[in-house]
């Protein structure tokens, strides 16, 4: 059984929530980028799709330590730890990130890459991600002339009637 992510039919499966429009798009995931080596071919093409056929941009944020395998934690159905997946061997799995691989993706499309973004550089990555690709797509302008004419004139007139009255 092949373990970690298939980015690949992630980016797939995304394409279809965009419209055919031609204006730039914005997708951010966040992974830990342990992509299944056996559809790693299949993410890359996956990615220029992306670009090709919806001008979607990628920003991939990693997340968890590249140095330090990390146990996957199994959990009940109140959100409880209640132990670690296990392969078929009955041996714990370890995820490592890919930060390489991310870095990687992200560049096919023209996007960026970020490691273990916090709360708040999450927040900045997002507003910068969306800021980036923002558009004026036009400017409308309009003119409108207000008659004040009248106004004028019957302050002229208003004068005049009370210069004849005194």
């Amino acid at each position: 059984v092949p373990y970690g992510t298939n980015i690949g039919n992630a980016l797939l499966i995304s394409m279809d929530s965009f419209s055919d429009k031609p204006n730039e798009k914005v997708l951010i995931l966040l992974t830990d980028g342990e992509e299944q080596l056996a559809v790693k071919s299949q993410a890359a093409e996956a990615a220029k799709l992306l670009l090709e056929k919806k001008n979607i941009y990628l920003y991939m944020i990693g997340i968890g330590n590249p140095n330090t395998p990390t146990r996957i934690p199994k959990k009940d159905m109140y959100g409880t730890i209640v132990g670690y997946e296990k392969d078929q061997d009955d041996k714990i799995i370890e995820t490592l990130p890919n930060p390489s691989f991310l870095k990687e993706m992200a560049e096919i499309t023209g996007g960026s890459y970020t490691h273990d973004a916090t709360g708040e550089e999450l927040r900045k990555i997002f507003r910068s991600a969306v800021e980036s690709h923002r558009k004026i797509v036009g400017i409308r302008t309009k003119n409108v002339f207000i008659d004040t004419s009248r106004h004028f004139l019957a302050a002229a007139a208003l004068f005049l009637v009370l210069g004849l009255c005194i």
